[in-house]
């Protein structure tokens, strides 16, 4: 048996903090085709009761990076987000604190002590997603104003926070990679990086006041050969080591697992990877989330008796290949995520 799920290979915890988010995006598991909000989406936070029983010491040993990045939410629509990253800080700064958002929520002073707090932890940075310039950048993030976002941006690399503008790669903007790169160097950024879209073409629904339209992408191969790229413009911070031991020794067909990551979700239940997390609502894949329905809230049972829920349904999957979602990752079209 292959020594995965198990508590001190666990090196990362990806959470998805809240269910409410302020976008339309094309892909998200929260609507449908960049509409309607799917049907039996509860809206919540994640509870601080759930969070102070998640981030202690003993949790946390061998963890190095906490992802904040949702698939229903947007981490700066949680109206307790700076305190839950103050206790963060008290339980371990020695760690790696990685946060996606689309930027356009909230105000000068949350992005202000945003900055402030993160700089107390070894490493950070917020990957801002912005598809495109002031014409563009709505056509997959919809619903988000331009001026708020960059507002928003501007005011977090000002008090010293560290951001990447991270964009996904769209046919409507192949042409403006350059210019963007060089807007986000001009605003403070530390980085420009593009991402890959997975969902070609994109089909988005007529919605509010937003027209229904295709949205194309360049395939794996012309995006890797043309358009994956990252432009440093600032050092960058390396990132703390623990003192897990687990090395992994041959190969595995999950992506989740090879890193020793695990999920988290608004509701405070535990999951293997964000997909399987992201398809508990509309239940699009052969998953059997009957079986782990009230054993996987962290408010009721412990981090290592969760991981054990899954050990052995995930190896065993793997070899049987008798999960669809798993399937995908293993195979040469594995899923990259659209944020």
């Amino acid at each position: 048996m292959i020594n995965l799920y198990k508590f001190e290979t666990i090196k990362k915890i990806e959470i998805d903090c809240t269910s409410f988010c302020n976008a339309f995006c094309g892909a998200c598991d929260r609507n449908i085709n960049g509409g309607k909000t799917v049907n039996n989406l509860n809206l919540t936070n994640l509870s601080l009761e759930t969070w102070h029983k998640l981030i202690t010491k003993e949790n946390l040993q061998f963890v190095n990076e906490i992802i904040f990045n949702g698939n229903f939410g947007d981490f700066s629509m949680h109206p307790k987000f700076i305190e839950m990253l103050e206790h963060l800080v008290d339980t371990k700064k020695d760690i790696y604190v990685n946060l996606h958002t689309n930027g356009g929520a909230r105000d000068n002073s949350f992005w202000t002590n945003l900055a402030i707090v993160l700089q107390k932890f070894s490493k950070h940075d917020v990957k801002f997603g912005i598809d495109g310039l002031e014409d563009t950048h709505d056509l997959y993030r919809r619903g988000i104003d331009w001026k708020k976002r960059i507002e928003n941006l501007k005011t977090f690399n000002k008090h010293g926070g560290n951001s990447i503008w991270k964009c996904i790669v769209f046919d409507y903007n192949i042409d403006q990679l350059d210019t963007i790169s060089s807007f986000a160097n001009s605003i403070g950024c530390m980085a420009f990086q593009t991402n890959r879209n997975r969902s070609i073409p994109l089909d988005m629904d007529e919605y509010k006041s937003f027209p229904k339209m295709t949205l194309t992408s360049p395939t794996l191969n012309e995006f890797n050969e043309n358009y994956k790229r990252k432009d440093v413009f600032k050092k960058q911070v390396n990132t703390p080591t623990t003192d897990a031991e687990f090395v992994i020794t041959e190969k595995i067909p999950c992506p989740y697992a090879s890193e020793g990551m695990i999920q988290v979700d608004p509701w405070g239940n535990l999951w293997p990877c964000c997909y399987i997390s992201g398809r508990q609502v509309d239940k699009k894949t052969n998953f059997n989330y009957t079986k782990y329905i009230g054993k996987n809230n962290i408010l009721t049972s412990s981090l290592k008796e969760i991981l054990d829920f899954f050990k052995d349904d995930l190896y065993n999957s793997w070899s049987k290949q008798s999960i669809d979602l798993c399937n995908n990752c293993s195979g040469i079209k594995k899923p990259t995520p659209v944020y």
